[in-house]
């Protein structure tokens, strides 16, 4: 079991909040898990998945996605990887094609259920690590309660 992140800037150029996110995720599920940020094309060629992974990327609201990047998906797409799609905004919810249908983590949303400012998007992004760290290792947290 490998989580896969790739970093914000891949897609989304320089966008404070989905890096404040990444970075809490990283560190939360680092806690726990392997992670591996892939932060370019040649970090993408190198990666390996099985169905046993997680790959988490964030959505563009243009559709505008790199090549390199459409062709990672996809690749990744084939081996049965789990994809995990990020929103940053509500304009950023619909992934790429080539991902599926699988929904996007809203960021924005999950801010708006706690009412919680874009400022604290690490906040979101140590309870989306979780989700992910849960979804892997459903028994992490398990243990014996005597009554």
């Amino acid at each position: 079991m490998q989580v896969y992140i790739v970093h914000p800037r891949v897609t989304l150029d320089e966008d404070k909040y989905a890096i404040d996110f990444y970075e809490a995720c990283v560190n939360e599920v680092n806690r726990y898990l392997a992670v591996t940020s892939i932060a370019n094309a040649s970090a993408m060629e190198t990666v390996r998945t099985t169905n046993e992974d997680v790959l988490i990327f964030f959505n563009r609201s243009d559709q505008n996605y790199p090549e390199h990047f459409i062709d990672f998906i996809q690749n990744v797409s084939l081996t049965g990887c789990n994809l995990f799609p990020v929103a940053v905004t509500e304009s950023h919810r619909l992934p790429p094609k080539v991902a599926g249908s699988r929904q996007s983590y809203d960021i924005q949303e999950q801010l708006q259920q706690r009412k919680l400012t874009v400022s604290q998007a690490e906040t979101i992004g140590i309870v989306f690590a979780r989700s992910i760290i849960s979804h892997l290792q459903p028994t992490i947290m398990s243990y014996a309660v005597a009554v």
